[in-house]
This record gives C-alpha cells, sequence and structure tokens, in this order.
C-alpha cells in the first residue's frame, strides 16, 4: 500500500520482493512480517522506537540481506540476496 511506505516506488519494490521471496518458499515475507532495525535512530523516523520480542511463538524467522543495509530504500548496485535465519543455515549469521 502506498500509503503505508510513502510512495508507490516503495510500494512497488515490496509488492516484487513479496513475490521473489513467496517463489522461494520463505517462511519470511514482507506481507506476513515487520521491518525491525538495530539502529533506534532509524526505528524512531517510523514514530517511537520500541523494542518487539516473539515470546512464546513458534516458526518464528528473521531475514536480511546478505551485504546488510537497510530493506528500503535500497542502495544503488546493493544485493538483493535475502538471508532467512533456519532456511539458509551457515550462510551468513546475524553475528557475521
Amino acid at each position: 500500500n502506498p500509503e503505508t511506505y510513502g510512495s508507490e516506488e516503495a510500494a512497488s519494490y515490496f509488492a516484487d520482493l513479496d513475490k521473489r521471496m513467496t517463489k522461494e518458499k520463505s517462511p519470511v515475507l514482507p506481507s506476513n512480517g515487520h521491518l525491525a532495525t538495530t539502529c533506534p535512530k532509524a526505528a524512531s523516523e517510523w514514530g517511537v522506537a520500541v523494542s518487539i520480542w516473539p515470546i512464546g511463538e513458534e516458526e518464528v524467522h528473521f531475514a536480511w540481506f546478505a551485504d546488510g543495509g537497510l530493506f528500503w530504500p535500497r542502495n544503488d548496485g546493493a544485493s538483493q540476496e535475502v538471508i532467512v535465519d533456519g532456511r539458509d543455515c551457515g550462510e551468513i549469521a546475524l553475528d557475521d
């Protein structure tokens, strides 16, 4: 929804990312997840920064780009390879 992201371009980007990750059978999709960051300053651009933990939930997964960085906007030339924990074990970890 363009209203969510403030632009048609961002909405189109996340819709395309959702389709690609669905084809890859990813348990993590833009349509079923929440974007998070370890940077309170970046989080506060969307409102009050908070910490959210999925306590007591099963099948919780996290995803990130292989080269790190923001989901939106992606820098020109940035990797489009998404690493999903629990699926891409051993490729790269959050603590690498």
